[in-house]
């Protein structure tokens, strides 16, 4: 049973990072890109979108380094050992937009998209870790079912 309940919550883990569910943000930038016809209103939409995106980012690393310090503490140190090497990759990303080659449209809308996306993916990385540190909480309370009953 037990056995069972981890392989489901893998697969859930590996769907979350696969494909991040539609954020509140997404929502409200697909409204504002529909209305937006200049490249400034679309840098707009994207900037506010991606604002919100990093806001949920910080409020889910902050949740999974209180549930580290609780439970793992000698998972802090590789933990943010990763974050950085996430921003510098992150800060990196999606560089190519920029070059000559590519249009406005893709410094306005491609490259911002890509940064979104980028970080989306990482909120749920680090939900998935969070996903686990709470089963792990769950079991170590003693509340869990013992030898899968």
């Amino acid at each position: 049973m037990l056995a069972a309940s981890i392989i489901m919550l893998a697969q859930a883990a590996s769907t979350a990072t696969a494909s991040p569910p539609l954020a509140h943000y997404r929502v409200q930038l697909e409204s504002c890109v529909e209305q937006a016809v200049t490249d400034p209103e679309f840098r707009e939409c994207y900037g506010a979108a991606i604002s919100a995106a990093d806001e949920r980012l910080n409020e889910r690393w902050k949740r999974l380094m209180q549930l580290v310090d609780e439970l793992y503490p000698d998972a802090r140190a590789p933990l943010v050992a990763e974050e950085r090497a996430w921003i510098a990759f992150k800060e990196g990303s999606c560089t190519a937009f920029y070059s000559q080659g590519f249009g406005s449209m893709h410094r306005v809308i491609a490259a911002p998209d890509c940064r979104l996306d980028i970080i989306e993916h990482r909120i749920a990385d680090i939900e998935g870790y969070i996903s686990w540190l709470d089963i792990d909480e769950y079991e170590n309370a003693g509340d869990a079912p013992q030898d899968g009953k």
